[in-house]
């Protein structure tokens, strides 16, 4: 059995070839789960990281190979699908590569178990402090939660996303492409949808 770590999510990723799986977990082992069973495809030996082809791990795909194809699938999900095919070649190994140079979408701080973020979250104040983050230095900023990780893109009310005024983004999300955009998030309060706006 071999393992990878993900750096960026916090989990394990291992293949056990005894009962064709690949397994997750957070980084202290807890919270184990089959992300897929290849029971039913063949063998996962050679997901192992010391035999002859490779796995990889990108933000939210986890690719492996067999000796003419690669495999990829979603982290959260089990749909496989092969996502090349050589004909005539053999694949011996691969590796990831990742864009380099400090952009946005690579270079922020993560904030990190902030499930109460959530804009189905109400507050509490019998048990909840108010986040502010009023603390925060300018910068590029990255939520990590089981709840998601994404803006609301609507209304979340008053009193949600464990603050008073939540703050909701009035547009589309940008993707990675779109590079550097204006948005306009706006500041809830009281009845008011749009009190006041950020850009």
């Amino acid at each position: 059995m071999e393992h990878m770590v993900d750096s960026v999510n916090d989990y394990l990723y291992w293949s056990n070839l005894d009962d064709s799986k690949i397994m997750r977990s957070t980084l202290n082992g807890s919270m184990i789960t089959i992300i897929l069973d290849y029971n039913g495809y063949g063998s996962v030996g050679f997901l192992e990281l010391d035999s002859e082809e490779g796995i990889g791990i990108s933000d939210d795909y986890i690719f492996f190979s067999e000796p003419n194809q690669m495999k990829q699938f979603i982290k959260n999900s089990s749909n496989l699908e092969t996502f090349w095919k050589f004909l005539d070649d053999y694949i011996s190994d691969m590796t990831l590569y990742e864009k380099t140079g400090s952009t946005e979408c690579t270079e922020y701080t993560e904030i990190k178990n902030e499930e109460k973020r959530s804009k189905d979250y109400i507050t509490d104040f019998s048990s909840d402090q108010v986040i502010n983050d009023d603390y925060l230095k300018e910068g590029w900023y990255r939520m990590i939660s089981a709840n998601g990780d994404k803006m609301p893109l609507s209304t979340p009310g008053t009193m949600h996303c464990r603050t008073i005024y939540p703050i909701w983004l009035n547009g589309n999300l940008p993707a990675e492409d779109d590079g550097i955009v204006s948005r306009e998030a706006c500041v809830q309060k009281e009845n008011d949808i749009v009190n006041s706006s950020l850009t």
